[in-house]
């Protein structure tokens, strides 16, 4: 078969054409012809050999991680899939210690060990192939109406699983500032205010997750705001701020309003501490109130740390960006640990997603099908797969939301 693989001794990309078609071999598996795979940071890194590892006794890695596919075969125990329907792939997939309950619980996405694999990363080659099989477990069934989008579930699966860890850590609060609806979903009954930086991938669903609960929404990224990025921000409802006509700290700024957060932290000798900084902000000089979520997509530690600055009381930052690991930056850091501790504040990591992440991401992508098809279909930039050079060896395309190699 053809295959797209990266062989990281030799530090080449390659074009294949015998990679071996894989067959069913349990009768809980399902082979799926692939129809497209999705391209990410995560893919120029491979690509660029920063990581990625071939399975055991290969020399290459075939990459790519966010698929779409149609089902040619299912094994005889299979109950969820028929032959022609449109198949999604989780990625990650549990590791082999007994101890580790998370893989236990088929809930990889927070391995304790780390040893977890995952397809087109690390130790299984991925899905920029013909054909893949799978256990039927790791497979989701995505509607006929998605084909032209569903390619962006699993990027989707990423701000899913975050703000479902947002409503999570809410629940703490005891006022109930957020609630489970009848469906097992959680969601917001008051109003809440958040920023995502950067309007990537990534970012951008983020936004679309974020409007859909509700959230008063601010995007902070670099494109011009003519970019077909901004463009989407605010159709999906969100405000959007260009680097390039400020930086974050000129657009938002703390302000000190009379009555607010000014009451002195209880302790021993009152006069050994600072009062509460000041939680409130205002966008463009006009006061919003607190910022209860920030949402980083960036990876860019500078502009991230800067941001937890601005972050409210009992405000929530999430990281899902990762960052180049020699890429140091100076913080205050004790006024960033006060910050953290006199208001209440969580700083969250969120990698991978779950099962119950991927089937909201197909949900959401469903039941905003007609809109989103429309204002996003144009912006999935498809290759063929000779042309994989251009798109996995080049700089990311400008006015494009997502490219995706088509095998179909």
């Amino acid at each position: 078969m053809k295959a797209i693989a990266v062989f990281p001794k030799e530090k080449k990309v390659r074009l294949i054409d015998n990679h071996p078609e894989p067959n069913i071999e349990s009768p809980t598996q399902v082979k799926i012809k692939i129809l497209e795979v999705g391209v990410c940071g995560t893919d120029h890194d491979i690509c660029q050999f920063q990581y990625g590892t071939p399975p055991q006794g290969s020399d290459y890695l075939v990459i790519g991680h966010e698929s779409l596919g149609q089902v040619v075969e299912v094994g005889s125990a299979v109950t969820d899939f028929k032959v022609g329907d449109l198949a999604v792939l989780m990625v990650r997939r549990p590791c082999s210690h007994k101890t580790c309950v998370a893989c236990q619980a088929n809930r990889q996405d927070f391995c304790y060990t780390g040893d977890f694999k995952e397809r087109g990363i690390n130790q299984l080659h991925g899905f920029m192939t013909e054909y893949v099989v799978d256990e039927q477990k790791y497979i989701l069934r995505a509607p006929q109406t998605l084909r032209n989008i569903a390619v962006l579930t699993e990027p989707l699966t990423i701000a899913e699983k975050a703000v479902r860890e947002i409503f999570h850590i809410q629940m703490r609060l005891p006022w109930g500032c957020s609630r489970i609806s009848k469906d097992n979903t959680p969601t917001y009954n008051t109003a809440h205010r958040a920023l995502v930086l950067g309007a990537g991938p990534v970012g951008l669903l983020a936004t679309l997750v974020l409007c859909n609960q509700k959230f008063d929404t601010f995007v902070y990224s670099r494109e011009p705001n003519t970019d077909m990025r901004a463009k989407i921000v605010t159709a999906l409802g969100a405000t959007y701020f260009s680097a390039q006509n400020a930086t974050l700290k000129d657009i938002i700024k703390k302000q000190n309003v009379p009555g607010v957060a000014k009451t002195p932290e209880v302790v021993a000798n009152a006069n050994s501490l600072h009062t509460q900084p000041a939680s409130t902000v205002a966008i463009n000089n006009k006061i919003i109130g607190n910022l209860d979520v920030i949402f980083d997509a960036t990876g860019a530690s500078r502009l991230a740390f800067e941001a937890t600055d601005l972050l409210g009381f009992n405000g929530i930052f999430v990281w899902t960006g990762i960052p180049g690991r020699q890429d140091p930056v100076d913080i205050n850091a004790g006024t960033f640990m006060q910050n953290v501790v006199l208001k209440n504040q969580n700083l969250v990591g969120s990698v991978n997603a779950g099962h119950e992440d991927f089937r909201s991401a197909i949900q959401n992508l469903g039941e905003l099908s007609q809109s989103l098809n429309e204002l996003l279909s144009p912006l999935i930039k498809r290759y063929t797969v000779d042309k994989y050079a251009d798109l996995l060896l080049q700089p990311p395309v400008a006015n494009t939301l997502k490219s995706a190699i088509s095998f179909s």
